[in-house]
Parts: C-alpha cells; structure tokens; sequence
C-alpha cells in the first residue's frame, strides 16, 4: 500500500504601507448638474359612463389620445350632441321653469361654460330658460322649454385625456351605465428625492381596475430634495417649475413631465442644474473629508507639509465635488491615504 504525504507550505501576507495618492484642482464649470429622482403619483379617474339613452350613435368626436374637458360634445345619437360636464353629481331629471336645487345650479354653470345665458345660483330663471333653448339649437334637439338630463354625460374631473374608447359609430346607444371610454391616468404629483434614497417598486401597470372613485398611484419613501434657489430642474433637456417648498415640480409643469413617461410609472430621472460660483474647484469625492460638526475640508500640498484647509461643498455629480474655499487650479491635493483624518 502506498501512502500519500501532503505538504503544506506557511506563507505569510505582508500588506504594504498606505500610499497617498494626490490630485490636482481643477476649476469647475460655470454650472453644476446633480442627478435627481422624482417620485410619482397618479391618479385614475373612473370610467365615464353613459346616461340612460335610446337610438343610435351617428358619430363620435372623440378618439385615444384626446382630450375631453366640461362643456365638449362628446357622442351624437338620434340626432342631438350630447356634451360633458363635470358637476357635483350626474343630471337625473328634467329641468324646466320654475325648478331649484343643486342640479339647477350645476346647470346654471354649464350653460356658463358654454357662453350661453344662464342665472345666478341654484334657480332657474328667465335667464336660465332662455339659455336651455340656446343649449337646444346647440344640439340639435328638439324638446322646447326643458333641459334633458340625457343631454350630459357627467365627468369625474374637469378635463381627462381618453385612452380607450367603447363606444362606436353605427352601433345601438349604449345602455345606462355601459363604459362610454376609459380615462388615462393624470400625473398628479412629483416629488424630488436625493437619487438612490427611493426603495425599489415594480412600474405600475397601464390600466388601473374600474372603481366607483378615482385610484391613486403613488412611490412613497425616499429622502427630500430641495432645489437651491438660482437652481433649476431638467428633464431630458426640458426644465420644469418647481412650487413653494422647492421640492416638487409645479402643477403646470406637470403635462410636460406626463407627455415624457410610461403612464403609471413610480419614478423617473432629472438633473437639478445650478450655477457655481466663479473660483470654484472641483475634485474627486474622495478629496473631500467631513468633520463631525459637518463642516468639510481638504488636505493641500504646502512647500513644508500638508495643512487642512475649510471648503464649502456647493454640489456632487457622479464621484466629483465642486467646492469654494482657499483652493486654487493646480495646487496639490490629497485624495486617498491611510493617514488623514476627518475635519475637526
């Protein structure tokens, strides 16, 4: 029998001396950029449905992609327009001389929206009457001296933007309560948060399921960002408002965000671009040391050693940091070493 033997031989790991590693100052561009994230939220008004109607539907103005808003024929059936309007509550009965309640005052308001004459308040008047026979000629219908509830096809908002529509032309009116079309979801709010700090959740999908209310859809979490004062936010080159607190973009910079997303996404990239002070200096991050109070500082070559020098860090973009302080283009400055220690 044969014996094998092993041999083991010790060897011994010697780790070499810290090596300071230096870089030289550069001066930094006028402006600085600093990526950003925004989380969304949307909100999926309910589907818009149809009164009770009789007929047949002879033409539809509306398609996916358009944008329907109070007051805007929507459908024609049996010859007479029907037209949306976003009041308190759909009209449910007819309405004619002498009437009152809150469904004459959505009515005094839709005659409004439309230019036409219309009363005060919650009674119809002479001014109300004489505005439903405008409404009438506007149509095309043919019922004098009362406003028809079927004439309306109530919306959840004001304006929506249709993604599908099931409603189509030569076809029976569809029954009461039958989808007329799908709204697509409206971008309702972006907030800005430090780039990284969101947690991670799946795109939400396109088509959020019917329900009597409005379905919101939010990325919630992640770290404030405020935009500084001069600073601006970019979005694939478009700059955005912000609002108030500066840390979320303005209502009417909204539709210009949507118009660059997936309907439902949970966030989206931005830059927030600001401009730097003339002197500044930009280095890699890991030339900049913070102290315990957080003030920064920076370790610069001198002819006769080294000296911690106080700089103030004005923004960071992908490992670099500009920074203002007694630093100037070309000088020495440590980035890397196993000796220096954070800023006192």
């Amino acid at each position: 029998m044969a014996l094998t033997g092993l041999l083991f031989a010790n060897t011994q790991l010697r780790l070499s001396e810290p090596v300071d590693i230096w870089v030289t100052a550069e001066t930094a561009s006028s402006t600085s950029s600093t990526p950003v994230e925004l989380a969304l939220k949307w909100s999926s008004p309910s589907a818009v449905v149809a009164p009770v109607w009789d007929g047949i539907v002879q033409n539809v103005y509306v398609t996916p992609g358009g944008e329907i808003s109070s007051g805007q024929k929507i459908v024609r059936i049996n010859g007479v327009d029907r037209i949306a309007f976003a009041g308190k509550a759909p009209f449910w009965r007819p309405i004619g001389s002498g009437m009152a309640g809150d469904d004459v005052e959505d009515l005094n308001r839709l005659l409004a929206t439309l230019g036409f004459r219309h009363g005060p308040a919650a009674t119809v008047t002479a001014e109300t009457m004489a505005g439903i026979e405008q409404l009438r000629r506007y149509l095309g219908a043919t019922d004098h001296g009362v406003f028809r509830p079927d004439w309306s096809i109530h919306l959840s908002n004001r304006q929506l933007t249709v993604e599908q529509t099931e409603v189509t032309v030569a076809s029976p009116a569809p029954a009461a309560g039958a989808k007329l079309f799908t709204a697509a979801a409206r971008l309702t709010e972006a907030r800005l948060v430090v780039k990284g700090t969101l947690p991670l959740q799946n795109r939400q999908p396109k088509e959020q399921p019917d329900k009597a209310s409005p379905t919101e859809v939010s990325n919630t979490g992640g770290r404030a960002y405020s935009v500084p004062v001069q600073g601006r936010v970019l979005s694939a080159g478009t700059p955005l408002p912000v609002d108030a607190s500066r840390q979320r973009i303005g209502a009417e910079g909204l539709p210009a965000l949507q118009a660059q997303l997936e309907s439902g996404a949970s966030s989206a990239s931005a830059f927030v671009e600001t401009p730097v002070p003339a002197g500044s200096i930009v280095l890699p991050a890991a030339a900049v040391r913070s102290g315990i109070s957080g003030n920064h500082c920076v370790i610069r070559a001198l002819d006769d050693g080294t000296a911690k020098v106080r700089v103030d860090v004005i923004g960071e973009a992908l490992g670099r940091v500009i920074v203002a302080g007694e630093i100037l283009p070309g000088q020495p400055v440590l980035a890397s070493s196993g000796k220096a220690g954070p800023c006192e």
